[in-house]
């Protein structure tokens, strides 16, 4: 791989004798302003489940989500260069739990008759083909968008743990190197994009350690967890993943086409004792999107197999995690909306909060962990989660927007004593520059 790296910008990439002028930078961004108002039931209204010492949340309020981006670029001739530096601009943690000012940053250089590379914190060629239907989707940006940090995603019967996430549902319609469009998704990567003929784009990226992020001080260990602040104590995942994929657009008549598949491969990590005790990546997602005047229908297909979960199986337990969605956006003028749909179904995969010393003290008797006796975190069936978005936006200015979101959501654990559905209104203003 180092070699394939190094042969393709020594040989591709070469670019002509470089005197003058530097790159120019251009700033965007956008703010987005909104008040939120959620119900859900009783029982989850607290952080834990059904216990009211560890505080209730607000049912409703008025939030940010802020991004700003330096956009680096130089043209000479068939050749480009240049960078993007991408920065959460809010007064606390992003939307998306990170608290670093860094978001995306990362170079690239790019040969029109070849291809584009790109190097650094961004998403990779999997995660960018696989969004198809975000190309679609306004105002909270649907089933992939802003209302899915309003409810409590935990479950009554599931232990709580200090700093560990608790991955019961698939609440993000991606495939696992992009879940939830932040930490993951910014590992550090290598990128190849290439377009062989016109409107197939191709693409494949390198990401040799899915906890690591941003600088040296963010590179995780081996066989370790993350160590920036925001993760600390989060379990190991995997590494030298590959994840790439294709999109091909055509038309028909007067519908315009676009159908990707995306998937991706990489190894689960070992503890520091040497035990590989979860399964290694293996995953896929197809997607499909018709244009037709102002009319849009999308859909997309994913499935992560048994990826995460415990080599070792039990009897009567499941394993394996998929989802699907569908999508349908409508244009007037200066008014846009979209409906989503998002279904998810789990089992398995809680198994990947062994810790980097392959312990379980905080989750289960230490004499279990000891002995690999995982059964206490293996679900026995599927965990089923759905989600319906429906998104208005109303252009008031050039730049400048409204919108009004509604959406209805379900997590149903499997033999759970309770379940959690409910409802999330929002109303907000989007600023675009």
């Amino acid at each position: 791989m180092k070699k394939f790296i190094f042969l393709l910008a020594s040989a591709s990439f070469v670019a002509p004798a470089i005197a003058g002028d530097l790159p120019e930078v251009k700033i965007n961004g956008r703010v987005d302003s909104m008040m939120g108002f959620t119900r859900q039931k009783e029982a989850f209204r607290t952080v834990r489940p059904d216990d009211s010492t560890s505080g209730r949340y607000n049912t409703r309020g008025v939030v940010n989500d802020t991004k700003i981006s330096f956009n680096i670029k130089k043209e000479i001739d068939d050749f480009s260069y240049g960078g993007v530096i991408s920065l959460n601009a809010d007064t606390s943690k992003s939307t998306s739990g990170e608290g670093s000012v860094g978001n995306k940053t990362f170079v690239y250089a790019q040969n029109n008759k070849i291809g584009r590379l790109e190097l650094g914190n961004n998403l990779g060629a999997g995660g960018v083909i696989e969004m198809t239907g975000t190309d679609f989707s306004v105002g909270s940006y649907g089933v992939d968008g802003f209302s899915n940090f309003w409810v409590n995603d935990r479950t009554a019967l599931r232990p709580y743990v200090e700093g560990i996430v608790h991955r019961v549902f698939l609440t993000s319609p991606n495939l696992p190197s992009n879940l939830s469009g932040n930490h993951y998704a910014d590992a550090p990567k290598v990128t190849f994009f290439s377009q062989p003929i016109t409107d197939l784009t191709v693409g494949v990226s390198y990401i040799p350690d899915l906890d690591s992020t941003g600088t040296v001080l963010g590179r995780a260990n081996k066989n370790g967890g993350p160590v920036d602040q925001d993760r600390v104590g989060h379990p190991a995942t995997l590494r030298n993943i590959f994840s790439g994929g294709i999109q091909y657009k055509f038309g028909v008549s007067d519908v315009n086409i676009k159908a990707g598949v995306a998937g991706e491969i990489g190894q689960a990590k070992k503890t520091k004792s040497g035990d590989k005790l979860l399964r290694d990546l293996k995953a896929y997602e197809a997607t499909l999107a018709f244009t037709y005047q102002d009319y849009s229908l999308f859909g997309s297909y994913g499935d992560w197999g048994k990826t995460g979960t415990l080599k070792k199986s039990y009897d009567n337990t499941k394993q394996g995690t998929s989802y699907w969605t569908l999508g349908l956006a409508k244009s007037w003028d200066k008014l846009s909306s979209s409906l989503t749909y998002m279904s998810s179904k789990k089992a398995g995969g809680l198994e990947a909060l062994v810790n980097s010393a392959g312990s379980r003290t905080n989750i289960i008797p230490t004499n279990q962990a000891q002995n690999g006796d995982f059964i206490n975190l293996t679900d026995a069936g599927y965990n089923r989660y759905q989600n319906l978005v429906l998104d208005l936006e109303y252009k008031i200015a050039d730049g400048f927007s409204a919108y009004a979101a509604y959406s209805y959501f379900n997590f149903k654990e499997f033999n759970a004593a309770k379940s959690n559905k409910g409802s999330v209104v929002l109303l907000g203003s989007r600023i675009v520059f």
